[in-house]
């Protein structure tokens, strides 16, 4: 089978004129975005099948994904909070990291990079499909696929499928997104800490959550696995979810004692046209008003585990 490479250089000229565009962090990105969105936006796209380099991997993907569609233009989804996980676990000696919600597989390949171990949790078919068929194309065999989702108990609930491009919007919340998704029948859940006893792993170094207003659910149902490995925890915190925590103080009560939160801020220009690469770190304060679809990016350390130099750097 012909490498990524390869398959880019078939695409339409306009394509691959339009993917350097986008590889071009220099450029403010809202200005690649908009140029890009004009000429080829996700939801009016054909579904054409591509194959891409991606973290040393190929990148099978469709350009009517969303996520697919920004690795293709863009190089990666979410690139900067990609180099902090990385940054994260540089230090660490076979890392082992949980990908929670690991939807079409963006994040769990580019943790195969440099993780001795990927578990990634993915209940919803239609997208887990996707990610074993990155798996089975780069042979890796340290990414393990685990087809159900994870919370407080071992259940089976209505699954909110997302319609559209944005395959990412899929919830067992019927609140979350509801404008997006479609009720899609009953999926499969686990008790977190014991199907992760089962697993009888000696370390998880890094666990990223993003489960579209699940959260608490999840976090609930990891307690036991959060005190024994005391991981970093990289988790989106939605809005839904805000809504019905009353402040910092009743989400950390969910961490073990020593557990400190620090949002994750892009750095982005809003003017001009240069761009800025890096995540920005600081400290959770609970001042905004929740919005709907709105959300958060946080960064949960045990206070013994310290933030590397390179990323406690971007610190404000």
């Amino acid at each position: 089978m012909a490498d990524g490479n390869e398959v880019s250089r078939r695409a339409p000229l306009l394509d691959r004129g339009l993917r350097w565009l986008g590889h071009q962090r220099w450029l403010r990105y809202g200005v690649r975005d908009r140029l890009l969105r004009l000429l080829r936006h996700p939801e009016r796209v054909s579904g054409r099948e591509f194959e891409v380099p991606f973290a040393g991997y190929v990148y099978p993907g469709r350009m009517n994904c969303w996520i697919d569609w920004i690795v293709y233009y863009y190089g990666a989804y979410e690139l900067d909070e990609l180099e902090l996980m990385r940054t994260l676990l540089a230090t660490r000696t076979r890392p082992v990291a949980f990908d929670i919600g690991a939807n079409v597989g963006h994040h769990a390949l580019y943790l195969a990079s440099f993780c001795a171990e990927v578990h990634a949790f993915e209940p919803y078919d239609t997208v887990s499909m996707c990610l074993d068929e990155k798996v089975r194309r780069n042979g890796l065999a340290h990414v393990h696929l685990h087809r159900v989702g994870l919370s407080e108990r071992d259940e089976e609930l209505e699954f909110f499928a997302p319609q559209g491009s944005n395959t990412g919007t899929g919830t067992f919340v019927a609140s979350h997104e509801p404008q997006n998704n479609r009720p899609a029948g009953r999926l499969r859940l686990v008790q977190a800490d014991g199907y992760v006893a089962r697993l009888e792993l000696q370390r998880v170094d890094l666990i990223k959550i993003d489960v579209e207003g699940f959260e608490l659910s999840v976090l609930r149902g990891l307690q036991a696995t959060l005190a024994r490995y005391r991981p970093m925890v990289m988790m989106e915190l939605s809005d839904q979810t805000r809504i019905g925590l009353a402040g910092t103080a009743e989400l950390m009560a969910l961490f073990p004692p020593g557990y400190e939160a620090r949002v994750i801020r892009g750095q982005r220009n809003r003017l001009g046209l240069l761009g800025k690469r890096g995540c920005a770190l600081e400290a959770l304060r609970w001042h905004h008003v929740p919005a709907p679809g709105g959300y958060i990016n946080l960064l949960l350390c045990p206070r013994e585990h310290e933030v590397p130099q390179a990323a406690a750097g971007l610190a404000q």
